[in-house]
């Protein structure tokens, strides 16, 4: 009897809907906040339960998705500051995360949210311990976009000193999530040059790739014969002209456009045949656009 209610408990739990939580630093309009948005959303289409936590969230300067309903947006944090006087970004950002964790841990023991089996964590890693610490029961998973202590300048000893706590601190926090994901092979491999004492563990992230949401097919379809009209002249005759290379990013020099363009016209380039200066010729056509800041 007791091996076929533990069968039976088993199957609940594989067929019940999952109790799940994110935890983001600034739920605004970026290309992360796009990822766990897409994310939340999915996963509440498909039964579960999903909350969102964040320090910042402004309901006029949102994806759109957050206002439906599907999901709570819930914020904890945003009263500490994002820097003092123009430094300490990195450290206010801890300080905030962990706020937002230790409320998502009061509201499971209040009874105000359920004892989730799943928490998301993204971006900000010294969040995991936390979590881990108060939340026993649940799972952490930890998204990296790429490692924080490779974005940032150690032009001075003073700066040296101040990342050196935050930079052994990511390393152990990231190491202690049941899982980790990235979203790319590249930054896999970023991640295991980075992060050298996790890789000697042989723990090696997963590569979960970000949603691409595809309209039905009427709507694609609508889409296929109406784009002409919609774009500029110059962007119709690009595309109409083969293949292009689209990069839609803000303008900051780290998001090195420059060297995915030019890996496309490398690319281009195979198997072309060279003119009578044994140079070849590419077809490939590359337009930047974006937005600053």
């Amino acid at each position: 009897m007791p091996s076929r209610n533990a069968a039976a408990v088993q199957r609940h739990l594989e067929h019940r809907p999952l109790r799940i939580a994110f935890v983001h630093p600034d739920l605004g309009l970026g290309g992360a906040e796009r990822l766990v948005v897409d994310a939340a959303a999915e996963l509440a289409a498909r039964g579960h339960v999903v909350d969102m936590y964040t320090a910042y969230y402004d309901p006029n300067r949102c994806f759109d998705e957050t206002r439906t309903g599907a999901f709570s947006v819930l914020v904890a944090g945003g009263w500490f500051p994002r820097h003092v006087l123009g430094r300490l970004h990195a450290l206010c950002a801890v300080v905030r995360c962990a706020l937002a964790a230790l409320y998502v841990a009061w509201r499971v023991y209040a009874g105000a949210a359920p004892p989730y089996d799943v928490v998301i964590v993204d971006q900000v890693a010294a969040t995991v311990p936390v979590l881990k610490f108060l939340l026993t029961n649940s799972r952490v998973l930890f998204y990296c976009h790429f490692p924080d202590l490779l974005l940032t300048h150690r032009a001075s000893l003073l700066k040296s000193l101040y990342r050196a706590p935050l930079d052994a601190l990511e390393q152990w926090s990231t190491g202690s999530s049941d899982l980790i994901l990235v979203n790319s092979r590249f930054t896999a491999g970023v991640f295991a040059a980075t992060f050298e004492r996790i890789a000697a563990r042989g723990v090696a992230p997963a590569v979960l790739h970000p949603a691409v949401v595809v309209p039905p097919e009427a709507q694609l379809q609508e889409a296929a014969g109406a784009w002409e009209g919609e774009l500029e002249g110059e962007l119709v005759e690009l595309i109409r002209g083969g293949p292009a290379f689209l990069s839609i990013n803000r303008c900051a020099a780290g998001r090195r456009r420059r060297s995915g363009a030019e890996g496309v016209a490398e690319a281009a380039l195979e198997g072309r045949p060279a003119d009578a200066t044994g140079a070849r010729k590419s077809a490939a056509r590359r337009q930047l656009r974006g937005r600053a800041g």
